[in-house]
């Protein structure tokens, strides 16, 4: 969130409010969704080498979050990956990073719910 200071620039607030709260949840509970969307039909599809390739992935995801973290330790800044890319190579890399990082969460989010509608259509009876 950010705020006009008292010369009325725009300055990132650090707090972690309710909302904050409620969405740092709900991103981290999306892959979990997805998991389930697919599980069947990778299962399916790959038959037992399914499980070789989820560790291998769950391992890559693991190195992800552990750079991430240490990113987040020495420079514990709001904004995301935008504050972080702009200023580790620039403003420009951190635009790119940003937008991209915009894309691969509305893509992530559509595929959920595209996932998610079968479980609502059996619950509901469709």
């Amino acid at each position: 969130m950010s705020a006009p200071d008292a010369n009325g620039a725009n300055v990132l607030r650090r707090e972690f409010s309710l909302w904050s709260a409620f969405a740092f949840a709900f991103a981290f509970i999306s892959p979990i969704v997805a998991l389930y969307g697919i599980f069947g039909l990778a299962l399916a599809a790959a038959g037992p080498s399914f499980w070789w390739g989820f560790a291998l992935v769950f391992a890559g995801q693991f190195l992800v979050a552990l750079v991430f973290a240490v990113l987040v330790s020495r420079w514990p800044l709001e904004g995301s990956i935008y504050q972080w890319s702009r200023r580790l190579l620039g403003t420009t890399y951190g635009w790119l990073a940003g937008w991209v990082y915009m894309w691969t969460l509305v893509i992530a989010m559509a595929t959920v719910a595209l996932g998610a509608a079968g479980f609502v259509a059996n619950i509901a009876g469709v």
